[in-house]
């Protein structure tokens, strides 16, 4: 998991690295914050590994993925959709959410999801959607941006 965060500034946002890398026995990865207030988080998070951002007492999960993106080895119109499902922990409450890639208003599918004081949007998913190697659930790795509200 590879997790940073974006502090504010005078002029606006700008960029603070907290890059935590753990390896699979050390369990589960934290953001740690020199002190400062956070604003928003970026976690990438592995199916079936749980991010968790320590400052905010959040935990992240994947549960699912619905890749219906265009594959690589085809031509399309419009690149798809990809939605992936999120089980959130905070301080003994939880809650599942749907976030995805962007789409038209007007299909209505999934986009952001907000959760308490917290906004959750998918930045990208890999690996892309292939016909010839399907990614499995364990293959994926969502960028989600976390905002603080």
């Amino acid at each position: 998991m590879i997790l940073q965060r974006v502090a504010a500034s005078g002029a606006g946002m700008a960029l603070a690295s907290a890059l935590a890398l753990t390896s699979a026995c050390a369990g589960p990865p934290t953001v740690k914050v020199q002190g400062g207030h956070v604003d928003t988080y970026t976690v990438t998070v592995a199916a079936g590994a749980p991010a968790v951002v320590a400052e905010e007492g959040l935990t992240l999960s994947v549960l699912a993925v619905n890749d219906s993106r265009c594959p690589v080895e085809v031509r399309c119109i419009w690149a798809g959709h990809a939605e992936i499902r999120l089980k959130v922990d905070q301080k003994g409450s939880s809650a599942e959410l749907s976030i995805g890639t962007p789409a038209p208003a007007a299909m209505n599918l999934a986009a952001d999801a907000t959760y308490g004081r917290y906004r959750f949007v998918l930045q990208s998913l890999e690996p892309a959607k292939s016909l010839a190697n399907p990614p499995a659930l364990a293959d994926y790795r969502a960028t989600v941006q976390i905002e603080k509200r």
